[in-house]
């Protein structure tokens, strides 16, 4: 029996090592199969930290583009009340060149108005003089005998006619 024996031993031992290494490979497997599912759960968060941090990127970049927009327009608003302020102020100058030219037109009518009156009135009196003068002259000239425009030395009258006419 020690034969029989012996390779009972032997096949047992046979079946022992095959078992142990069965369970063995079976632990590995399992091992293997847990550190594959630890690798997913980290991979898994990993994947969602970054999509969290894509998407706060996103924000990021939108404010930041909204906030260069803002400026931008912000910018044009201030070149535009710049020009607007810069209008204002020209139109100013021009309402005052405008009134300053208004008085001046304004004074030059009346200084007008006024040597037209004084032209009218010197040349009414010179009119009457020389009416006056005139008839003098007609009624000195009756008196000598002379008749005017003969050629009598009426000088005076011939003067007084041209300043007439």
């Amino acid at each position: 029996m020690s034969a029989r024996t012996d390779l009972h031993s032997t096949k047992e031992m046979k079946n022992r090592k095959k078992r142990e290494a069965d369970r063995r490979h079976r632990q590995n497997k399992k091992i293997a199969v847990q550190e594959t599912e630890n690798k997913l759960a980290m991979t898994i968060i990993e994947n969602e930290s970054l999509k969290r941090a894509v998407e706060e990127l996103r924000q990021e970049i939108f404010h930041r583009t909204s906030q260069r927009e803002l400026t931008e327009q912000r910018i044009a608003v201030q070149e535009t009340e710049n020009k607007l302020a810069m209008t204002i102020m020209e139109n100013e100058s021009l309402k005052r060149a405008v009134e300053e030219l208004r008085q001046e037109i304004f004074h030059l009518t009346s200084q007008r108005e006024l040597t037209e009156q004084r032209f009218e009135t010197i040349y009414t009196e010179l009119e009457k003089e020389i009416e006056c003068v005139c008839a003098a002259a007609e009624g000195f000239g009756e008196q000598r005998g002379m008749t005017p425009g003969a050629g009598n030395s009426q000088q005076p009258f011939h003067a007084v006619n041209q300043f007439s006419n």
